[in-house]
This record gives structure tokens, C-alpha cells and sequence, in this order.
């Protein structure tokens, strides 16, 4: 999944300080599932990749601005 990432998503998940490799991974992740319009996840994330996912999922949403369709 990750060749199919976009660089900023990559980029920004991995510049984030103190975040743990799990965290980075759920980033790139849910920055990705927004890109692609994935659904999003429901509850409270409670593990590092749960919280890097919703992280990622915003970031993309933030930054592609194009995809007014996908809901989390």
C-alpha cells in the first residue's frame, strides 16, 4: 500500500515528532483511505495506529480539499 500513498502523506506522517513507527504507519494508512474516499473508522481509537489512522484520515481531508464526498 505504501507505493500507492501520496509523498505529502508520507512525508507529513513521518516528520511527526515523538510518534511511534505503529503511529506513523496508521497515518500514512488513513491519510491513504481518504485519498482512495475509504470509509472511516468509528469509535475512539485507543491504540498508536488507531490514532495515527484518525490523524492521517484529517491530514488528508485537510489537504484534498477536492474530496467533499468522502465522510468519515
Amino acid at each position: 500500500m505504501i507505493s500507492s500513498q501520496p509523498a505529502h502523506a508520507v512525508t507529513k506522517c513521518e516528520d511527526e515528532k515523538g510518534k511511534s513507527q505503529k503511529w506513523i504507519t496508521g497515518c500514512k494508512d488513513g491519510w491513504y483511505s481518504y485519498d482512495d474516499c475509504g470509509n472511516g473508522r468509528s469509535g475512539t481509537p485507543k491504540t498508536d495506529y488507531e490514532r495515527g489512522w484518525v490523524a492521517g484520515w484529517e491530514n488528508g481531508k485537510e489537504n484534498n480539499l477536492g474530496r467533499p464526498d468522502c465522510k468519515q
